[in-house]
């Protein structure tokens, strides 16, 4: 439970106001959370989609490709229980090369947009966690 004084910090710099049980703040977390889930969930039905697009073309590259999008599927948690998760999530889908490689127009005529659904979940996601 929050003091008076912490409180009224968040209140006063955040201007966010949380009632004495800090219940707003759980529900922000459970909303961010969900929302995440929700986007980590269809972005991973467009990996599966492009995977199985590659497979079916048996094209001699397909196996590495298909490890390639496997690496980026077993990075989206679809829980993420720490702010540090969050960041470094956030970190490995802005500057992975992988991660842009997917999102590239492929020939498969399958759309993948990882980083433009994600990382807007993610960002409000790292804001409703508590500081470490």
């Amino acid at each position: 439970m929050l003091d008076d004084e912490k409180r009224a910090w968040v209140e006063r710099v955040l201007g966010y106001h949380l009632d004495a049980s800090g219940q707003h703040f759980a529900q922000d977390v459970a909303a961010a959370q969900k929302a995440w889930q929700a986007a980590c969930a269809s972005a991973l039905a467009q990996l599966r989609g492009l995977r199985a697009a590659i497979a079916s073309a048996e094209d001699p590259e397909g196996p590495q490709a298909i490890v390639q999008l496997e690496e980026i599927m077993d990075a989206l948690s679809p829980v993420l229980g720490t702010r540090q998760e969050v960041e470094g999530l956030e970190r490995y889908l802005a500057t992975d090369a992988i991660v842009e490689d997917a999102e590239n127009p492929n020939g498969f005529g399958t759309p993948v947009s990882i980083r433009d659904r994600l990382l807007p979940v993610l960002h409000t996601l790292r804001q409703a966690m508590p500081q470490d």
